[in-house]
């Protein structure tokens, strides 16, 4: 079906309501309509199981299927460039979407970190974090000055808020830099 024509038949309070659905339940849909094209085209051309199903083979003949009214038992397909731009998804998510349709699981797609061990726990930031915290406290006791709201607020008779109670600031010629220095 030609671009024009699909969005001509297009109801677009449908494609309101997918752009309003979560980003996993989305990634979820699209990957099972590129997967269901798939499969369609490898059952239409061959009895080959879907992981022999190469790109070139893929791309020829291979018809999305799109719910183009408010009937859901009507759908009706749609070349590769009218699905990309109905649900106007661009080259990148595109090529994402497809190799998570054929290659993993049904569901949202998952990034490259999952089943990845942590490399913060192990690193030099994490050994000198606890020294960085002590530092600052004793800089903070040392130099440190009382919140200038405190005494307003006090003469004034206004409660102090919760997290002001024990706040306390560097003088303000202190820098990032000179901090850093010492």
């Amino acid at each position: 079906m030609r671009i024009a024509n699909a969005f001509y038949l297009l109801d677009f309070s449908l494609i309101v309501k997918f752009a309003d659905l979560p980003l996993g339940i989305r990634q979820s849909v699209l990957k099972e309509k590129i997967r269901s094209a798939v499969v369609r085209k490898v059952e239409r051309s061959s009895r080959q199981p879907l992981t022999l199903l190469t790109n070139d083979k893929c791309k020829k003949n291979l018809y999305y299927r799109v719910a183009l009214c408010h009937s859901a038992a009507k759908e009706s397909p749609v070349c590769e460039q009218a699905f990309k731009n109905i649900y106007s998804i661009f080259q990148r998510r595109w090529k994402c979407l497809k190799k998570a349709a054929l290659e993993s699981d049904p569901g949202p797609i998952q990034h490259g970190n999952v089943n990845k061990r942590n490399r913060h726990k192990g690193s030099f930031a994490a050994t000198t974090k606890d020294d960085v915290i002590d530092f600052l406290v004793d800089l903070g006791k040392k130099e440190g000055e009382s919140y200038a709201t405190r005494f307003i607020r006090e003469r004034t008779s206004i409660l102090i808020r919760k997290d002001e109670e024990d706040l306390m600031e560097l003088p303000s010629s202190y820098s990032k830099r000179k901090i850093y220095e010492k």
